[in-house]
């Protein structure tokens, strides 16, 4: 095989999720096929795909709380018959695969439990345009380089600790980080990581009650309301997701931009 590094060819690169799960055309796939018999880069993304249907027959518990589907598609062995140093590489992964239907189901379940839409940065609360530690923080969240935005959030708190910006978002970055990837999917979350999290945006909150006393805005408060529930609902803590949950609907302000999420979430929580 050629192509040791990262595959140019864009168009084969964005057919390979569907190959896995055996939804191309008779065309496509035989173009696929022939492309992953000369690039390493490829075979290797084919490979940590159906190393998830591995892991998901190992662990069927982890898809909750709605019933498996029946099986749609399988995902078979095709290529494997075009290429036959390629056969032996992936018949333990075949054997364990599961169908395509289940692996759809999972990162939907996974995504619907675990996506957290992330604020945007434009308006900040108690912007400091004169720090460079608040600055680089910004830009990072924007960029979704969270490990770094937390490093300077942190070096910017042990200055200003009553800053509500710079606590919000570590308390993001937290949660973000303690998501738990395989092949692009969210298994599970590092609860520790999350916890602080957690702890980050409870004193946002704080923050956010005395701005509010100040302001008469309160922004600020239900913002951190919605986010606590979040990380609680997406830890299993559905106690205290449904508490922060009602504390949001109850905040005092016609224009709450998660009202119908949170109604729905508020309705899957016994």
């Amino acid at each position: 095989m050629s192509g040791k590094g990262m595959c140019i060819n864009l168009g084969i690169r964005r057919l390979l999720y569907d190959y896995c799960l055996g939804q191309l055309s008779e065309a496509d796939e035989q173009r696929v096929e022939e492309h992953l018999l000369e690039c390493d880069a490829c075979h290797r993304q084919v490979l940590e795909r159906l190393q998830l249907t591995s892991w998901l027959r190992q662990h069927p518990a982890a898809i909750e709380p709605a019933p498996l589907p029946e099986p749609v598609i399988s995902i078979t062995g095709r290529i494997w018959t075009w290429h036959r140093g390629l056969a032996a590489a992936a018949a333990a992964l075949l054997i364990l695969a599961v169908p395509a239907g289940l692996v759809l189901h999972y990162s939907s379940t996974q995504n619907d439990r675990y996506g957290l839409e992330l604020p945007e940065v434009e308006a900040l609360k108690s912007f400091d345009g004169d720090n460079q530690d608040f600055h680089y923080g910004i830009a990072d969240f924007q960029q979704k380089k969270f490990k770094d935005a937390l490093q300077h959030f942190t070096a910017y708190l042990k200055h200003s600790p009553d800053n509500f910006d710079a606590t919000f978002f570590s308390g993001l970055c937290y949660l973000e980080l303690s998501k738990q990837n395989m092949v692009g999917v969210i298994v599970k979350m590092d609860r520790g990581t999350a916890r602080k999290g957690i702890s980050m945006l409870e004193r946002a909150k704080e923050i956010a009650l005395s701005l509010q006393e100040r302001t008469g805005n309160p922004r600020y408060y239900a913002d951190t309301t919605y986010y606590l529930g979040k990380a609680h609902y997406m830890l299993g803590d559905r106690s205290q997701a449904k508490q922060y949950f009602q504390m949001y609907l109850a905040v005092d302000e016609p224009l709450l931009a998660h009202r119908e999420e949170v109604r729905d979430l508020l309705k899957s929580l016994p």
